[in-house]
């Protein structure tokens, strides 16, 4: 897990999460509650989650059921890493 403060760019996270795991933007699972940052991470390839009310298991389940659905990306990381922000 990776946290962050609110005022700096989210795309600057995932950058640096990437750049320290080496795992594919689209391996990664976001949940937040700002549509600015959910609109820059979507485009870096991130799935991602709006929440209104911090994430619950109802936002969790609808992450993860997005995320079921995006594009396999090959890879050599096991897939049971997770990562919240």
């Amino acid at each position: 897990m990776e946290i962050y403060a609110s005022w700096s760019h989210k795309t600057d996270h995932f950058q640096r999460i990437h750049h320290k795991t080496g795992i594919p933007y689209k391996e990664m699972l976001f949940f937040d509650d700002e549509d600015r940052n959910i609109q820059a991470v979507t485009q870096i390839g991130v799935t991602c989650v709006h929440v209104n009310n911090g994430v619950n298991i109802g936002a969790l389940n609808r992450g993860l059921q997005k995320f079921a659905c995006t594009e396999p990306v090959p890879n050599k990381f096991d897939s049971s890493v997770v990562s919240l922000l």
